[in-house]
Parts: C-alpha cells; structure tokens; sequence
C-alpha cells in the first residue's frame, strides 16, 4: 500500500499502532470511519476509526446540517437524479441540500435525539486526528502546496475499501466514480467539495445516507 500523501500515511500508522513496515489492503481496510479535507483554516486534517459507526450516523459537530441536510431511501435516489438533469453538462458542481424540498422528519429528529448523542460521543473515543500545514513565505507557493494536496487525497480516500462513514470537507474532485471504490459505504458527507464532472454520480444511489450543503 502506497499512499499519495506522507501525512496521511503517517496517521494510518497511527490509527492502525503500526509504526513501520508495509501497509496492506488488509489493513487499510480495518478502517471504518475516515473524515478528511480542508479545515478551512488553512490547514489539512484527517480523522479515522476502527470501530463501526452507529447507523443511522450523526455527528454534533455538523450543527444544524444534520437536521436538515441528510437524506436517505426514495428523498436520497430522486435527489440523485435532481442532480443529474441540473448538472449535466457543469463543471463545478457542489451538492447541497441546504435549500431543497428534500425533507426527512424522522432524520431530524433522531439528528437532536439523546440517543444520537449518547452514540457520538462514545463513537468518538475511538476516533484518532492528525492535522497538516506547511508553512510558506509567499501565497503562490502555498496556492502550488494546496492544489498538489487536494489531487493526492483523491487519490489516497480510494485506498480505504472498508470506510463505512466517508465525510470530505472541501476538496475539489474530478467525479464521483470515486465512491464506486468503496463497496463497503454506507454513509457520505460532502462539505464545501466541488466536483468537475456528474459522472458517475449514480453511484451514491447505494448509500444508506446522503448529507452534503454549502455555506
């Protein structure tokens, strides 16, 4: 297993306590929660567990959005396909539910429920978290450092085949056939992610959630 980016290699390490030698498939894909991108400060960060998340998956720290900007069944596939004849022929194409008619009554409540939050927070002890910046002495070459970043942890999220719960946060994606190698997920979150292409975005069909807005 070869990855893209040296941090993010670094914190598979970390999470899996395996300090050297050779990453396998196998063990990647151990890995059944991985949150990564921009922390719209500047910095790259990357979160990962073991565990299973709880299903259906909330997470406080996505405040309202949780509530009323994730989908799942028949509000999920007519979404999808919403998509498809607005953006067939974009090449800048964020999803978000922030605005839609898309309503799910019982996510919303369940999002705000003691139950949702017992679950997170226990979930949460298991979640290890790696943040990375390189410092710059001028804004092209962090312009060229950043841009280099978003390509390669497009590369690197295809190598978490196990991932159950994948939440980006603003990165930049050629399509969406990247979730297509992914066989076992189940939850997708895209925050701020713009994509240059709706191909492929058929596959998120298959998900068990959809949550994705802008600000």
């Amino acid at each position: 297993m070869v990855f893209t980016q040296k941090w993010v290699e670094d914190a598979v390490r970390k999470v899996l306590n395996c300090n050297d030698g050779i990453i396998t498939d196998e063990d990647v894909a151990q890995i059944k929660y991985l949150q990564i991108g921009e922390t719209f400060d500047g910095e790259f960060f990357i979160q990962m567990s073991l565990e299973n998340p709880p299903l259906p998956f909330v997470s406080p720290n996505g405040g309202d959005e949780w509530g009323y900007c994730c989908i799942r069944d028949n509000n999920l596939k007519n979404f999808i396909d919403e998509m498809v004849e607005e953006n067939a022929n974009s090449t800048d194409i964020e999803l978000s539910l922030g605005l839609s008619d898309y309503k799910d009554e019982e996510m919303k409540q369940y999002a705000y429920s003691n139950k949702a939050k017992i679950l997170w927070n226990t979930f949460e002890e298991s979640i290890i978290s790696d943040t990375y910046y390189e410092k710059f002495e001028d804004d092209e070459a962090y312009d060229i450092w950043y841009e280099h970043n978003q390509i390669n942890i497009a590369k690197d999220i295809v190598h978490f085949k196990g991932v159950q719960v994948l939440r980006i946060n603003g990165l930049i994606l050629e399509e969406f056939n990247i979730f297509k190698e992914l066989p076992e997920l189940k939850v997708l979150e895209l925050v701020e992610t713009t994509f240059y292409s709706i191909k492929g975005i058929e596959n998120l069909k298959r998900l068990e959630q959809l949550c994705c807005w802008v600000d």
